[in-house]
Parts: structure tokens; C-alpha cells; sequence
């Protein structure tokens, strides 16, 4: 084997191993069986830790003081997040 092919044999390995980071996780979609696709979505949701957001939703706050404006701008991406999941 020349040297050229071994280094792209080698290249080809890392991207490879690159990759393995960026597996695209396996989004459940409605196929209708309503109970078997809520159960797998509430499972994939809780791995990605949004969850929470289905339960609580948004909080609505008054006057919020800045600790709070963060958090309900971190709760508005998480629901986004969801959002883009099931649509």
C-alpha cells in the first residue's frame, strides 16, 4: 500500500471517529398510535432534559428581577427546542 492511500485511510478514521459526536438522535414521529408515540416522545424529551418545560410551561412573572428574565429566557429556547422536535 503506498503511503498516499495510508494517510487517507488514516484521515478517513478520524472524520469517522469525528462523527461519532454528531449522531442525529432518533426524533419519535406521530404515526398514530397515540399511546405508543406520547410514552417514547415523553422518553426522548426527559434524555434531553425538557421535560420540565412540558410540565411547567413558561412562568409568567410581573416585574421579573434579572435572575428571573434569565430563567424565563432559558425556558423560552428549551420551548423552542420542543417545538422544533415535534414539528
Amino acid at each position: 500500500m503506498s503511503e498516499r492511500s495510508v494517510g487517507f485511510e488514516r484521515q478517513c478514521e478520524c472524520i469517522s471517529r469525528g462523527l461519532e459526536k454528531f449522531v442525529q438522535p432518533v426524533i419519535p414521529k406521530f404515526d398514530g398510535h397515540y399511546e405508543f408515540w406520547s410514552m417514547t416522545m415523553e422518553n426522548f424529551l426527559r434524555s434531553k432534559e425538557m421535560w420540565q418545560i412540558i410540565e411547567d410551561g413558561i412562568p409568567l412573572l410581573g416585574s421579573p428581577t434579572e435572575a428571573q428574565q434569565k430563567t424565563v429566557a432559558e425556558a423560552m429556547l428549551k420551548d423552542l427546542k420542543v417545538k422544533n422536535y415535534l414539528f
